[in-house]
């Protein structure tokens, strides 16, 4: 290998042309990018079991949650539903101590990390019907007190926000977060929530969202990736169940809980409670982008479920299929629309009342083309009304998951075809490639001769030793110089999604100009 080392500029290069890609994957969402230092804290996570063509998702709201210490006589954990705290999420913690037990304790993501004399904010709600005492909140690690705060000194009948700073005595990794009771006697919690009082916007992990600022993104597509799909539609990503108190977002089983799931664990993988909180979700993402500097790119479901695993979707002749374009334009609406508009004022409400001035959007994640799945069509209809209530919106649509296929060139010829009759018809296509090292070594001049009518969005791409995904071994110095030269090599590209390994930022080339073929 030579290197040849040059005071010499290139082609100047456009500052929006590299960005990121995020979706809740490898725990990247909750237990990373979002602060939130409680697991299951409104009691409602479900486990997936099963494989991709046949699976079921069960109640397992205990998740998480154990009796402190673990041995010990007389204390009981259940779940019930009977007076809830909110009706979206109707489950609460009902915990009776004993004398030998007198705390709730959670897994809190492998353990709680704490930083020497830093302040975290513990927040929960609380409810009793014969317990007189107080509610510490504390973390500690082999035996020892890390940090403590008496959270209330006596808890009330109704239901009752409590809140409390918890400042930590020395630094720990690995610790135990629990509520202990000062007695015995029973107490009802929901929405226990531990958050670094440092977080950014008061939602995200400071060290993590330094790193992605220090990228200085030009863009981020969210929220995925195969989550928009689901691996089934009850299952995808619906934004509107996203927005509103935290407290009444209804979580939902991760998209990747499957994976591991096979017959010799009898279809319980290491991911099989994996849950989505919707912490983070669109009006996070949005606020998100605007700290980043970043345009937002949010991807939406085009009624397809994720043609890996499902083969589940809504007819566009179902009335049903509407539902799925009216959430696109409400999306538009809640990101740009003026306070006095329906979904501008739900956003207002949240706190954001200035519009987030979205101009991208992406029609389908790795959706293309087959004998059942009329993905053409769909992005018509998405396009043409879109386009009626939003012409200057620009939309991306997708070329498959690879390219190199028959399905990839079928997705361009479509789009090239449109856009000689309508040049609004599609602003960039969105190509995904999951490749070995060598393929990247080999194509860094992949995009020199592509045409220029048509931008280029190469939103997901990474190299891999072998033919896998989600396996830490694949993540290398090998892959990483790979996906460096394909990165630095290509030359025109107008963005560029980047998926930093783990936990999953895309790296993403974005809006070049349409492919040779």
């Amino acid at each position: 290998m030579k290197l040849r080392l040059t005071k010499q500029l290139g082609a100047p290069i456009n500052k929006g042309m590299f960005g990121l890609f995020f979706e809740d994957i490898n725990y990247g969402l909750d237990g990373g990018l979002h602060a939130e230092m409680i697991e299951n804290r409104s009691f409602e996570f479900v486990q997936t079991r099963g494989s991709h063509h046949k699976y079921e998702e069960m109640f397992d709201g205990l998740y998480g949650w154990s009796a402190y210490p673990e041995q010990g006589n007389g204390a009981t954990l259940a779940i019930r539903s009977d007076r809830p705290q909110n009706e979206v999420n109707s489950h609460y913690l009902a915990f009776t101590a004993s004398m030998a037990q007198l705390a709730v304790a959670n897994k809190a993501f492998e353990g709680v990390c704490l930083n020497n004399n830093s302040t975290y904010r513990v927040r929960f709600y609380a409810r009793t019907e014969d317990y007189a005492g107080s509610i510490e909140a504390l973390v500690i690690k082999d035996g020892h007190v890390a940090a403590c705060v008496v959270a209330t000194p006596s808890v009330s009948k109704d239901w009752v926000l409590y809140e409390a700073n918890l400042i930590a005595r020395h630094g720990v990794t690995h610790g135990t977060f629990m509520l202990k009771l000062e007695r015995q006697g029973t107490v009802h919690f929901d929405f226990i929530s531990m958050m670094p009082s440092d977080a950014v916007l008061g939602l995200f992990r400071r060290d993590l969202v330094q790193w992605l600022k220090e990228m200085k993104p030009g863009f981020l597509r969210f929220p995925g990736g195969c989550v928009v799909e689901g691996h089934s539609l009850a299952n995808r990503y619906q934004w509107k169940h996203s927005v509103g108190q935290a407290e009444e977002r209804k979580p939902l089983g991760n998209r990747w809980a499957l994976r591991g799931c096979a017959e010799e664990n009898e279809y319980t993988g290491p991911y099989s409670r994996y849950n989505q909180t919707l912490g983070i979700s669109y009006y996070e993402y949005f606020l998100l982008c605007e700290y980043l500097g970043a345009k937002a790119i949010p991807v939406v479901s085009v009624g397809v479920a994720c043609q890996f695993q499902s083969t589940e979707m809504v007819s566009v002749e179902d009335p049903a299929f509407q539902t799925y374009i009216d959430d696109v334009l409400d999306l538009i609406e809640f990101a740009n629309g003026p306070v006095d508009s329906i979904w501008g004022s739900v956003r207002a409400e949240m706190g954001h009342p200035e519009p987030f001035d979205l101009e991208m959007i992406g029609i389908g994640n790795e959706q293309w083309e087959t004998e059942k799945v009329d993905f053409f069509r769909r992005y018509e209809l998405f396009q043409k009304a879109i386009h009626q209530r939003y012409p200057s919106i620009k939309i991306i649509g997708s070329a498959g998951p690879d390219v190199n296929s028959d399905k990839y060139e079928a997705a361009w010829r479509y789009y090239r075809e449109k856009s000689e009759e309508n040049p609004d018809f599609v602003y960039a296509v969105d190509e995904h490639y999951y490749v070995k090292p060598e393929w990247m070594f080999e194509n860094v001049n992949f995009y020199d001769q592509y045409p220029r009518n048509i931008k280029v969005f190469a939103g997901e791409f990474a190299a891999h030793h072998s033919n896998g995904m989600n396996m830490p071994e694949l993540n290398n110095w090998g892959a990483a110089l790979a996906e460096a030269a394909f990165m630095t090599a290509s030359r025109g590209m107008r963005t560029l999604s980047y998926w930093p390994r783990t936990p999953r930022f895309s790296r993403g080339f974005g809006m070049r100009n349409g492919p040779r073929i």
